[in-house]
């Protein structure tokens, strides 16, 4: 999947892609998020804290092709994912560099879905390049 002008559509499948991108507090992630949406040409990726979104995801994935959830790591459980719905619709969780210890305790809790938990290089979360973490992001979705 490449990033350009003319693609249409960021969707998988015809499936629109909810990602959560995490760190300590979601202060980064957050600032991240903004930096992927602000490197797209396209107006259709959706930036949120993760609490927020849980309020009104169907709107959120019905008006976007990508939808990008920030926060904190530490909450994410099967409960948390189950309370708002999001095993449905989660493709995947990226975790900011300084979070990667967490990353085989996650996989623990959250066992019971297919969610696959990615890192995120450390330069491109240090430089905010939100070009190339929405490549790694697609990319990771092929």
């Amino acid at each position: 999947v490449c990033i350009s002008e003319g693609d249409t559509s960021f969707s998988k499948g015809g499936t629109r892609m909810l990602v959560y991108i995490c760190c300590a507090t979601g202060n980064t992630s957050s600032m991240f998020c903004k930096q992927i949406q602000k490197a797209s040409s396209r107006e259709q990726i959706y930036v949120e804290e993760i609490h927020e979104l849980g309020t009104h995801l169907e709107d959120a994935l019905r008006e976007n092709d990508l939808v990008l959830a920030y926060g904190s790591a530490e909450i994410i459980d099967e409960k948390f994912i189950r309370r708002y719905h999001f095993e449905y619709h989660m493709q995947a969780i990226w975790l900011a560099p300084q979070m990667r210890y967490l990353k085989d305790s996650m996989k623990k809790k959250l066992n019971c879905f297919d969610i696959p938990i990615h890192i995120i290089d450390m330069k491109t979360f240090g430089k905010m390049n939100g070009k190339q973490a929405l490549q790694d992001i697609l990319d990771a979705m092929i």
